[in-house]
């Protein structure tokens, strides 16, 4: 299932996915660094790549957490969604994701009515 910016997210209710971004990459496994850049309030997040579930119930916490990913050639979907709001709404998190050497870093916001979406593409060389 992939999903459009935009379009409902028929998996979790009515909620709207905002696009982050979207690059282009040469190596097929990418590590996701998670963690709160403000308060640790309790958050925690569903990831889905290509509409399957990476990581359910995974706690945004002050420490670092890294989730390995492997993309398929082509366009792979990174969707976040809110498990819930922890004390301090809306659900943030900071990004960054690790490949071939280089990052790239994004902020997310997320809550019960909005999911976020990256967008890679996987070109292999």
């Amino acid at each position: 299932v992939l999903y459009e910016p935009g379009k409902k997210d028929t998996s979790t209710g009515s909620r709207k996915t905002e696009p982050l971004g979207s690059f282009e990459v040469k190596d097929k496994n990418l590590v996701l660094e998670l963690w709160d850049g403000q308060v640790e309030d309790g958050d925690s997040v569903t990831l889905r790549l290509n509409g399957h579930i990476v990581q359910s119930g995974f706690p945004v916490r002050k420490k670092l957490a890294q989730v390995p990913v492997e993309l398929r050639r082509g366009e792979n979907v990174l969707l976040f969604t809110a498990d819930n709001l922890g004390s301090i709404p809306p659900n943030t998190a900071e990004l960054r994701i690790r490949y071939g050497g280089q990052t790239k870093s994004f902020g997310l916001n997320t809550d019960m009515k909005r999911n976020n979406e990256i967008r890679i593409r996987y070109v292999p060389e």
